[in-house]
């Protein structure tokens, strides 16, 4: 179970559809469906997120009628990375979670709380006919099992999918590639087993190893605001939000014709597009350092553009110097 809701209760409504159908008509013996939050979108930093993420996804197993639900402590990936012992603290928040969810918010006393609901009702009708026919594919292929190499590859291109998105903020993690707490430094091992058919690929791992390379650098970011405040700030926010996902904090400076040398490793220059080229010209000489323009429709020898939708991992790589 992820953290997207509606997505988790017709999930698990599928599911309990389908295996009711296979019970009647192969005189199966009872079953329980049970729900585990997903390690995939677990994160190291900001892991205060993850019971959030958990609180949502815990929910939804409630609403979607799992049996048996599982839960997990905030900081199980990175104590399982440092072979440590989940906290104290951690333990008690994901029971504290369950029980609030069951016992004051009483989500385990209506058996089938989205029944009637036109959205979930649809989703699940479609996953359920979707599942069916994936089912029918593998059994035609002799099997799910005799087929578990392919199934592995089918696997494996979805979770490319998942971090294209993660990269290019399609999607986007709290903590991860956005909203970064710049006062977290941990150091730990992302070293996983390739051999494994289904190894755990969470999709905020390459930002996190960026980070964690970053965090043992001494970076120097400044964002150079050329033109009012007012103006820009959603631009200004935009370039804070892109650099700091490396750890490091970003020194906003507004821009003054007596200014001799701006001197960083990354400079941003943010500015209206029509304004570009007016302040370029004065700023050729007086930049030192990486030399970077806010949005994509000024270009200029020299400047990397940074706008939305292109792939952040691999500029902030740049602003590192790693090719």
């Amino acid at each position: 179970m992820d953290s997207l809701f509606f997505s988790n209760i017709a999930k698990l409504r599928a599911i309990r559809h389908l295996c009711e159908v296979f019970k009647e008509r192969f005189s199966l013996g009872d079953f329980e469906v049970i729900s585990e939050p997903s390690l995939r979108e677990m994160t190291i930093y900001d892991p205060w997120m993850n019971m959030l993420r958990q609180t949502s996804n815990l929910a939804s197993a409630f609403i979607g009628g799992a049996d048996i639900l599982s839960v997990h402590a905030h900081d199980l990936i990175y104590k399982n990375l440092t072979h440590a012992k989940v906290s104290a603290l951690g333990v008690r928040q994901s029971r504290n979670q369950f029980h609030v969810l069951k016992e004051e918010s009483f989500l385990s006393r209506v058996k089938d709380p989205a029944k009637g609901s036109y959205a979930l009702e649809s989703l699940t009708r479609e996953l359920i006919e979707k599942s069916f026919d994936l089912f029918k594919n593998w059994e035609a292929q002799k099997g799910l099992l005799k087929n578990l190499e392919t199934f592995s590859r089918d696997v494996k291109e979805v979770s490319i999918k998942r971090r294209e998105y993660l990269a290019t903020n399609k999607v986007s993690i709290a903590g991860v590639n956005s909203f970064s707490h710049l006062d977290e430094k941990f150091e730990f091992n992302l070293n996983s087993d390739k051999e494994d058919l289904f190894p755990l690929r969470r999709t905020s791992e390459e930002f996190e190893l960026l980070r964690e390379k970053a965090q043992q650098q001494k970076i120097k970011n400044i964002l150079l605001v050329c033109g009012e405040e007012s103006k820009l700030s959603g631009r200004i926010m935009f370039c804070t939000n892109y650099f700091e996902v490396l750890g490091h904090q970003v020194d906003i400076l507004f821009y003054k014709d007596d200014v001799k040398k701006y001197v960083a490793d990354n400079v941003i220059v943010c500015a209206l597009d029509e304004e570009y080229q007016n302040y370029i010209e004065k700023l050729s000489s007086k930049i030192h350092g990486k030399k970077y323009i806010a949005g994509k429709k000024f270009s200029q020898k020299d400047y990397t553009n940074v706008y939305a939708g292109q792939n952040i991992l691999k500029i902030l790589s740049l602003a590192m110097g790693e090719h």
